[in-house]
């Protein structure tokens, strides 16, 4: 899988970049499709094939609501209704790791449900990016220069991936 260090050297070639952004959705999104088809002779022969589409910011139903994801694979044949059979959404922590690290959490069981309710059998995935340079800085207008008090980068990073490690999919599996 190339999808993390071809991600990593993106995010260093477009310093100051949002992590929220499209753009950045989309770069991260075609790393990923690459490594899919590159892991899998299936998944390849199906893209190649035009069965299984890949779609970027794709608007998802559900009886209930329309939710926008990040990364979608679906069935062609199955057009006009719009039926995914791969989803991948992508998250960030980049500064703010403790408030924002449940938070995505949250957004990530929340993102789950919603493909499950669209497509039971849906393989739902989900990429969280967590920044381990104390060193980075937000790139929002208000953050600009903001000096962080000192902390241990270290355990911040290991605290946040806690959260994430196993759990996220244990929950998933029920």
């Amino acid at each position: 899988m190339h999808a993390p260090q071809r991600y990593v050297e993106w995010i260093n070639a477009h310093l100051g970049f949002n992590p929220r952004s499209q753009k950045n959705s989309d770069a991260l999104s075609d790393f990923i499709v690459d490594d899919l088809c590159a892991a899998s002779f299936a998944i390849e022969h199906l893209v190649r094939s035009d069965e299984l589409v890949p779609l970027k910011n794709a608007s998802v139903s559900t009886s209930v609501t329309v939710r926008n994801v990040d990364l979608v694979f679906y069935e062609k044949h199955l057009l006009p209704k719009l039926s995914v059979r791969v989803s991948v959404e992508h998250k960030t922590l980049m500064t703010a790791h403790g408030k924002a690290r449940k938070n995505r959490y949250g957004d990530v069981i929340a993102y789950c449900n919603h493909m499950h309710n669209h497509r039971r059998d849906c393989v739902v995935g989900a990429s969280v990016v967590i920044n381990t340079s104390a060193l980075y800085e937000n790139p929002d207008t208000f953050a600009r220069g903001l000096e962080r008090p000192s902390f241990k980068m270290e355990k911040v990073v290991k605290d946040t991936v806690k959260v994430f490690r196993g759990h996220t999919f244990e929950r998933i599996r029920r």
